[in-house]
């Protein structure tokens, strides 16, 4: 396999940080790739990955690939989808009947190698978000749990803090009525 290249110029047209030196002098993201090549670096001559991690890192290797020539986009999202599987574990032990994030790394898999279409890896995407999104929600309810825990609050506000916590725990929205009546609503996917 051909290694994954990219341009200066596709680089530069993705709107890169680091255009300019800081103003103390320091070169950060364009520039420094640009001064690790050379001056004489044409702007169209390939640029590869392992050039770009050696000069910037691996952050800003990382951020090029939205740069990558498009005959390496096969790789570039079986990478991706490598990098989503290597940390799956954590999600997993926080949600371990949730299997939208493994679904949608397999379906950017399968999208990359030709067997589903744009249409089923977009809605496995979607899926994905959404999960993201309830374990995010999840997180935002147990800092508030926490921090509720850690106040000296009335024992009527705790009871709702920690009743919304097991209520999203099992899956499904609440809701509070106009008078502080906590109650329920729909099961979560």
């Amino acid at each position: 396999m051909p290694p994954i290249t990219t341009t200066l110029k596709a680089i530069r047209k993705c709107s890169p940080c680091g255009l300019r030196p800081e103003s103390n002098g320091t070169l950060t993201g364009y520039v420094k790739l640009k001064a690790f090549l050379g001056e004489c670096w044409d702007d169209d001559a390939p640029v590869k990955f392992s050039e770009i991690v050696a000069s910037n890192g691996l952050d800003d290797a990382l951020w090029c690939l939205r740069s990558i020539c498009p005959h390496h986009e096969k790789e570039v999202r079986l990478f991706a989808a490598d990098c989503a599987e290597s940390v799956l574990h954590i999600f997993e032990k926080l949600r371990p009947n949730d299997n939208r994030p493994r679904l949608a790394i397999k379906a950017a898999r399968d999208f990359a190698n030709g067997e589903i279409d744009a249409a089923a890896w977009a809605a496995a995407w979607d899926a994905a978000w959404a999960a993201a999104w309830d374990a995010a929600r999840d997180a935002a309810l147990l800092a508030g749990l926490h921090i509720v825990s850690d106040l000296d609050v009335n024992h009527k506000h705790w009871t709702h803090a920690r009743a919304r916590w097991d209520v999203w725990q099992r899956g499904y929205g609440l809701a509070c009525d106009i008078n502080g009546v906590l109650f329920t609503y729909g099961k979560q996917p």
